[in-house]
C-alpha cells in the first residue's frame, strides 16, 4: 500500500531492487519522496554518489550519499524539471530546466539563480547539457525546437540551431565534446561534430522501424566509440557508428 514513486536503486547489477525515498528533515520527522513521479535521474560526473532527480511537479531533488537520502534544491522546490546537468569539472555548479528558464547553482543546490528566460508565451526549456571538456559551453533545448549555445557558462547565449520540434534531450561525446546529439520528439536525431556549427540529421537508419523518431530517451556507452542507445516508440535501437546504421535490440515485448 506505499507510494511506489521515487528511485530504486540495485547493488547486484538489477537482480534486485530496493527503493530510496528517505527524506533529510530536521528533528528526526519522517519524511518520503515515495510519492513523486521523476522524469529525469543525473549523476555527478565526478561523484557517482551525488544525485539529481527531476521531478514532474515537485521540483528538484538532491542526494549525496548515493540515494540513501534526499533533499530539496534550494529555490527549486516546486514545478516540472525535465532536465540537469553538472558540471564535469565543478561539482557544486549543476544547471537545471525550469518552466521558460535555465537555472544555475553555484553551491551545490543550496540556491539557484536564472541564467537564461525565455519570454515567449508558452516556450519552456527542455533540456541541457554541459560541456565535460570546457563546462564554460552550455547547451539549452526548448520546445520550440531551438538549441541554444552559451560559451560562457550561461552568462549570454547565442542560436545554434532551430530543429522544427521541440528538443528532448542533448547528449554530449564525452570522448570529443564537439560531438553533439539532440533527439527531438517526433522527427529523431540530429548530430554535429564542430560543436553546433553544422548539424546533420542521422535518421536514415531509423526510417525502417515503425515508430523509431519518437523519442523517449537516449544514452551514450562510455566504454565504446560511436556507440548509442535510443529509446523510441518502437523499442531500443542501438548504433556503433555514430548514428550512419541502427540496429533493434530485441526485448521480450513486441515492437511498439
Amino acid at each position: 500500500g506505499a507510494a511506489d514513486g521515487g528511485v530504486y536503486k540495485s547493488a547486484n547489477k538489477g537482480e534486485e531492487w530496493v527503493q530510496k525515498a528517505a527524506v533529510l528533515t530536521v528533528a528526526g520527522r519522517s519524511a518520503s519522496i515515495a510519492g513523486v513521479n521523476v522524469i529525469t535521474l543525473a549523476a555527478d560526473p565526478q561523484d557517482p554518489r551525488a544525485l539529481y532527480l527531476g521531478t514532474a511537479e515537485s521540483g528538484l531533488w538532491v542526494s549525496y550519499d548515493g540515494a540513501e537520502s534526499w533533499f530539496s534544491a534550494g529555490n527549486l522546490n516546486r514545478g516540472r524539471i525535465p532536465a540537469v546537468a553538472v558540471d564535469a569539472k565543478s561539482k557544486c555548479t549543476i544547471y537545471a530546466a525550469f518552466e521558460n528558464k535555465v537555472m544555475k547553482s553555484t553551491d551545490c543546490s543550496r540556491s539557484y539563480q536564472g541564467v537564461y528566460f525565455d519570454s515567449r508565451q508558452g516556450v519552456t526549456v527542455s533540456a541541457v547539457a554541459v560541456d565535460s571538456f570546457d563546462p564554460k559551453v552550455v547547451y539549452a533545448g526548448l520546445s520550440t525546437g531551438d538549441l541554444l549555445k552559451s560559451a560562457d557558462s550561461g552568462a549570454s547565449w547565442s542560436p545554434s540551431f532551430r530543429f522544427e520540434n521541440p528538443v528532448r534531450k542533448i547528449v554530449i561525446d564525452h570522448r570529443d565534446t564537439r560531438i553533439v546529439y539532440v533527439a527531438t520528439a517526433e522527427r529523431g536525431i540530429w548530430k554535429t561534430t564542430n560543436a553546433g556549427k553544422d548539424w546533420t540529421d542521422v535518421n536514415d537508419g531509423l526510417e525502417k522501424f515503425s515508430g523509431a523518431k519518437t523519442f523517449r530517451d537516449m544514452v551514450i556507452d562510455r566504454s565504446a566509440t560511436d556507440t548509442l542507445v535510443l529509446a523510441s516508440q518502437h523499442g531500443l535501437l542501438k548504433t556503433r557508428d555514430g548514428g550512419r546504421n541502427w540496429e533493434a535490440l530485441r526485448l521480450l515485448t513486441p515492437p511498439g
